[in-house]
């Protein structure tokens, strides 16, 4: 399951905590950055795309470039996150001890996770690219019409955030009464609503996984067996997570677990005999 392609854009389990907002803004913080430095990679070549084959959306778009900023900007705030998360989870033991973020396992961890999940972010991203123009033409759209609206409001969704928007702008467009200066303003505030929310998406559920691994990296350290899946109740009921509450699980069967789904955070309590 892509953890950052929730349907549900309402539906998630927060928790009230200190820390956790803080991994959150420093990981939010990040994302945007990376954003903004995509935007940056890929505008330079939206006109090459559009007035020539669909296929130059891989060959001619630096991808790679625009996957090494991600793990760049990414890859720090997961290292935060995890350092977070083993310091919380030595609390947790009453432990004054400090987790070593630089530790050669811990920094396995990062470095293939951040790898693994910055590659699907840019793919989603890049198909999202392949479809808005691909949409463009198939509507005989002009080209230079599609680079325009790409360049303001193409890139940074997700594949199915990009079809509603461009669904959203056809039912506009098919409503009449409105002038293409004011549609144009419409599809952009959209626009940047969808963006606020899987970046905000992105952040929190990214952090989380960063933040529980550094728990249970904490509690493996401590020599703890078993884990208990404690879900949050300071929001309304999640299908999802409710029944998963106090499940102990081995420590060896729970890393990948959290986040259960996007924007989770659920947390492990170490089983101390």
């Amino acid at each position: 399951m892509n953890h950052n392609d929730c349907q549900h854009e309402h539906g998630d389990c927060r928790t009230k905590s200190v820390e956790r907002d803080a991994a959150e803004d420093a990981m939010e913080g990040m994302v945007n950055g990376w954003f903004r430095a995509m935007r940056a990679i890929v505008v330079p070549f939206i006109n090459e795309i559009t007035v020539g084959q669909l296929g130059v959306v891989e060959n001619v778009i630096p991808w790679g470039a625009v996957v090494d900023s991600g793990v760049e900007n990414i890859g720090r705030a997961v290292r935060q996150s995890l350092k977070m998360g083993a310091d919380a989870g030595t609390v947790k033991l009453n432990l004054r001890t400090a987790f070593n973020v630089a530790s050669p396992q811990a920094e396995r961890w990062a470095t293939e996770y951040v790898g693994n999940r910055i590659q699907l972010i840019a793919n989603e991203t890049k198909d999202a690219v392949r479809g808005f123009v691909e949409r463009g033409i198939h509507e005989g759209r002009h080209p230079y019409a599609v680079a325009r609206d790409l360049k303001k409001h193409g890139i940074g969704l997700n594949v199915r955030q990009g079809e509603a928007l461009e669904k959203y702008r056809l039912k506009l467009e098919k409503e009449g009464g409105r002038s293409a200066g004011r549609i144009d303003d419409m599809v952009k505030s959209e626009y940047n609503r969808k963006e606020r929310y899987r970046t905000k998406t992105i952040a929190r559920t990214e952090s989380a996984a960063a933040y529980a691994e550094g728990e249970l990296e904490a509690y493996n350290e401590s020599e703890v067996v078993d884990v208990e899946f404690f879900y949050n109740h300071d929001t309304p009921e999640c299908p999802i997570c409710l029944p998963l509450h106090k499940k102990v699980t081995p420590i060896s069967k729970s890393h990948g677990i959290i986040p259960v789904h996007p924007n989770c955070r659920c947390d492990w309590l170490p089983v101390v005999e």
